[in-house]
């Protein structure tokens, strides 16, 4: 699938670029810092002026991802924003570049957004999770407006209903399917959708659909809501903090002990070709597809 470039000078400089945020390097990975509110005013800005934005995040778990997985490391690299979502990145950041970048959540910000977008009166779709929820996240939007547009499909809906998305010319399409099948999923989107800004959230929706129980403020405020995951869901997680951890410290260390490259230099000699990085998306998208069947 060979799609035009979405990406233009002209339009970066209309939306906020990356290089509008502080920005770090981190195991060849561009990490922003911004906070949940002036995340909260880049989205409607450019939803509400028709210009395309992606945005996604990392945790530990994505920097133990992209240990071996060079694609999706500049898949993420082509988003115009990934937010540190984890103190795990946080401390990596502190060790390796002598700065503590705070934690950005989803689930701070997120219904906070969509109550200022619908009063905006922009149409919001919502992509992912098991059948049945992300219609009852639509329901706790509607709780605050009723009238609000919103399209929505679960993780596992059929290429023709995903295609119906596209004549909803949704403003904000939000992603929850996990890393890195929604980063690449968002990479096909944002072709076919030029002027939506497009937000993966991982897990989201099975939080505030109550699917999952919320992690108290204290936990989270104190960088022990991995712990706190792990308690409440072992099974599905426990994978993701007992060996991605020690792979990310292993990193971390290994990191240490050599020179490190300035961002000038990297950013000099990574060049992403975004046609061919949406043809292996696809491909990897059409794989996990299977793999899930």
């Amino acid at each position: 699938m060979v799609v035009a470039d979405r990406i233009s000078d002209a339009t970066k400089e209309n939306r906020g670029s990356s290089r509008d945020f502080p920005t770090i390097q981190l195991f060849g990975l561009r990490v922003h810092a911004i906070s949940e509110a002036r995340l909260q005013d880049v989205v409607l800005k450019n939803a509400c002026g028709g210009h395309g934005l992606s945005a996604t995040y990392a945790t530990a778990h994505t920097l133990a991802l992209i240990r071996g997985d060079a694609v999706f490391r500049d898949a993420v690299n082509t988003f115009d924003i990934c937010y540190v979502d984890g103190c795990g990145v946080g401390i990596t950041s502190l060790l390796l570049r002598h700065r503590f970048i705070r934690k950005t959540t989803a689930n701070r910000y997120f219904l906070p957004l969509c109550r200022r977008a619908t009063a905006a009166g922009l149409r919001i779709a919502l992509v992912g999770g098991r059948p049945g929820v992300a219609d009852k996240v639509a329901e706790r939007i509607r709780d605050f407006d009723p009238h609000a547009q919103i399209w929505t499909c679960h993780g596992f809906c059929s290429t023709e209903r995903m295609t119906n998305l596209n004549g909803f010319e949704a403003h904000i399409v939000f992603l929850a399917m996990g890393q890195p099948k929604q980063e690449y999923i968002a990479l096909e989107l944002s072709a076919k959708l030029p002027r939506s800004v497009i937000i993966c959230v991982g897990g989201l929706f099975d939080v505030v659909a109550g699917e999952l129980p919320l992690c108290p403020e204290w936990i989270r405020s104190g960088g022990m809501e991995w712990a706190f995951r792990l308690v409440t869901r072992p099974r599905q997680v426990w994978r993701r903090y007992l060996l991605g951890l020690p792979v990310l410290a292993a990193m971390v260390a290994a990191e240490k002990v050599k020179p490190l490259p300035s961002a000038r230099k990297l950013s000099a000699t990574k060049r992403f070709n975004h046609n061919h990085l949406r043809e292996i998306a696809a491909q990897r998208h059409s794989g996990v597809a299977d793999e899930a069947d």
